[in-house]
């Protein structure tokens, strides 16, 4: 998982704590198995390591959770969105998506997930 995307599930994490305070545990568990890009952003999809599958509790349910930050990005005008799959208490996959018609390969050098 590169700093991006890690940035963005903990940012997620922080944003609800309360009604689903296993995500950050969950991080080192974690393991991006396929990036896909769609032109207006990317699904980074996970899976988890062996050791880490007992760490899921489908009590928790489904849901999609955002979070009260965007990322700005150097190489981008209106920085990126972002959302995190869950599925009976397993992360799933990261949604990233760029604002307005802006495209977005993937790339950046820097980033800062300001407060919206």
């Amino acid at each position: 998982m590169n700093s991006l995307e890690m940035a963005m599930i903990k940012s997620i994490a922080n944003s609800n704590k309360e009604q689903y305070p296993f995500i950050e545990n969950h991080l080192p568990y974690l393991k991006v198995n396929q990036r896909n890009l769609t032109g207006a952003g990317m699904y980074v999809n996970f899976e988890y390591l062996p050791e880490g599958k007992s760490l899921i509790k489908s009590e928790y349910g489904d849901g999609i959770l955002g979070s009260n930050q965007i990322a700005e990005l150097n190489t981008m005008s209106n920085g990126l969105g972002f959302s995190l799959e869950l599925e009976k208490g397993e992360i799933k996959y990261l949604e990233i998506f760029t604002y307005g018609d802006e495209a977005w390969d993937g790339t950046y050098n820097l980033f800062t997930l300001i407060d919206i």
